[in-house]
């Protein structure tokens, strides 16, 4: 009796029960470290949003005072990052808006002067605006949401479409951020991108 006694205290764990503690802690760490990055690029979606929020107020401040939005970009141009390139650039990092270039995209962004939320950021922004009736500006392709359908298209007040667009995580797929005058939010999909 005393022998089975020992050998029951002498007893360790088998090859295949460590393999599978092995196997369980690996798959934790990997979900563990997905959803770090998802925490990550995620909280990089909230500078686009704070920038948005700064622009949509700016837009406000020159309505009250020219009683009608500033249409900021006339070209296909993302401002200030190109989100395909994933650049990471400043607002107003370009030289004065002289003589030379007054109806720059950039020159109207300094115009219309939107409080920076940071030295720099990854997200490309386009803002459009237009007078009352005139069919709103769709957004392009990448920034456009699931929902637009159910945007009207030719609001009865003057309007302005804002629209940015960023690639994290260098996957293709856009984080999407919309907002208008006409709809208290700012739409967004795929944070985190």
């Amino acid at each position: 009796m005393s022998a089975l006694s020992r050998r029951a205290r002498q007893r360790a764990f088998t090859l295949v029960e460590l393999m599978v503690v092995v196997v369980i802690v690996s798959v934790l760490g990997v979900i563990g470290l997905a959803s770090f990055r998802s925490r990550i690029f995620g909280s990089k979606t909230s500078d686009g949003l704070a920038m948005m929020q700064s622009m949509r107020a700016a837009e406000e401040r020159w309505r009250s005072e020219n009683l009608t939005y500033l249409n900021v970009t006339q070209t296909a141009a993302w401002y200030p990052a190109t989100p395909s390139a994933r650049t990471k650039r400043a607002f107003y990092n370009l030289g004065t808006c002289g003589v030379p270039t007054p109806n720059t995209d950039d020159c109207r962004w300094k115009l219309l002067n939107p409080t920076k939320t940071g030295s720099s950021t990854e997200f490309g922004f386009m803002l459009t605006a237009g007078p009352p009736l005139q069919a709103m500006t769709e957004p392009l392709a990448e920034a456009k949401p699931s929902n637009w359908a159910q945007w009207p298209s030719s609001p009865p007040d003057h309007w302005f479409v804002l629209q940015a667009i960023a690639d994290m995580d260098g996957d293709g797929v856009y984080s999407k951020l919309v907002a208008s005058s006409i709809r208290g939010d700012v739409y967004h999909e795929n944070d985190g991108e």
